[in-house]
């Protein structure tokens, strides 16, 4: 069981940084797409 543990948690604390670090971009994309927009807005007028 401590083996298990010792091999298991290394590994589920690498998922979570990754799922963590693909929200994060995630995030990052959504904003810069809302920047472009609203730059495109401003040029057009």
């Amino acid at each position: 069981m401590a083996a298990f543990l010792l091999i298991c948690s290394p590994a589920i604390l690498l998922v979570l940084v990754l799922v963590w670090q693909l929200i994060g971009l995630w995030g990052d994309i959504r904003a810069h797409r809302r920047q472009v927009e609203e730059f495109r807005r401003k040029w057009r007028l």
